[in-house]
């Protein structure tokens, strides 16, 4: 039924899932399995889109895989919910605009980028850190290696805001995710 549809909001899903007995979070579940799939193509934040309304050519993907390497370069990570330019630098789209969740989703199942998985937070929070292959770094590894740089005072606050800064974690009250303190 909802395959008629060209666009998806997240909360088509969350009603579909609470009639047919799903909790949000059983619901939020499916959409994020649907993502890694390739059956769902997150177009931003909120909206989605079926794989098969969603074709990008060769040309499109050459200027994405040279617009990311351009900033992955000295890091070894990107997070794509920092990427500024992206609308103004990437090609036009016909049907959409570019957003961190598409670059994102191009990225890792288009281009050969490496998603960096951080358990236990929800599509608001993930700050949709990819990296290319060369290094397979988990999220905490990262974290500890930017935190040996850190001067700043050790407080709970400040330690977000540097990480913020770096792109690891993406919450506006600049509270660590409790992530932070459960991953090995």
């Amino acid at each position: 039924q909802m395959k008629d549809i060209n666009q998806y909001h997240r909360s088509d899903f969350n009603q579909v899932g609470k009639k047919i007995g799903y909790a949000e979070i059983t619901t939020n579940i499916y959409i994020n399995r649907g993502i890694e799939e390739g059956i769902l193509i997150p177009i931003n934040d909120v909206y989605l889109v079926h794989r098969d309304s969603f074709i990008l050519d060769e040309s499109i993907l050459e200027k994405v895989s040279d617009f990311l390497s351009e900033r992955i370069k000295e890091k070894g990570y990107l997070s794509c919910y920092q990427l500024q330019g992206m609308r103004r630098k990437l090609p036009r789209l016909e049907k959409y605009s570019w957003s961190p969740e598409l670059v994102y989703y191009v990225a890792t199942q288009y281009l050969s980028y490496k998603r960096i998985n951080i358990k236990g937070v929800t599509h608001t929070v993930d700050p949709l850190l990819i990296s290319t292959n060369e290094k397979e770094r988990t999220y905490s590894q990262i974290v500890v290696e930017l935190l040996k740089y850190y001067r700043g005072n050790m407080h709970e606050e400040n330690i977000a805001e540097y990480l913020s800064e770096q792109g690891l974690i993406r919450t506006k009250n600049k509270q660590l995710p409790q992530v932070l303190f459960e991953e090995e």
